[in-house]
C-alpha cells in the first residue's frame, strides 16, 4: 500500500516485458493480489508485444498443459475473482480462451 500510495507505477515493464501484475500471476499463483493490483489502477490486458503471452492468456496458462499447482477451493476463488476483475475491466474471456487455444495449436502444445 505504502508504495501505490507514493505513486508505483503498477504498469512499468521490466526489460523482459514482465509487470507487477504477471509476476503475481506466474511466481506462486497469487491471484489476490494480482486482483489487488488491478483494483489499485494496473491494466488488466496491457499490450506486452506479440512474443509474450498476455496476461489473459497468462492467467488461462495456470490451469493449462503442463502446470500442476495444488488447486485448493481458495485457490478456484481467487482465481475466478481475478477473471472477474479482469472482465470488469474488458478482458472477453471466450475471445481470449479462442486466441490461447489457436497460441497453443500453432506451437502443438494441443491438437
Amino acid at each position: 500500500d505504502k508504495l501505490i500510495q507514493k505513486g508505483a507505477d503498477l504498469n512499468l515493464k521490466t526489460r523482459n516485458n514482465s509487470l507487477p501484475i504477471t509476476s503475481a500471476i506466474i511466481w506462486g499463483g497469487q491471484y489476490e493480489l494480482a486482483e489487488y493490483l488491478i483494483e489499485k489502477g494496473a491494466d488488466a490486458n496491457p499490450n506486452l508485444g506479440e512474443k509474450t503471452n498476455s496476461v489473459p492468456h497468462q492467467v488461462l496458462a495456470e490451469k493449462g498443459p503442463g502446470k500442476y499447482r495444488h488447486w485448493t477451493p481458495e485457490t478456484e476463488e481467487s482465481y475466478e475473482a481475478l477473471k472477474s476483475a479482469m472482465a470488469e475491466r474488458g478482458v472477453d474471456w471466450e475471445e481470449e480462451q479462442k486466441s490461447w487455444e489457436d497460441r497453443l495449436r500453432k506451437n502443438g502444445v494441443i491438437e
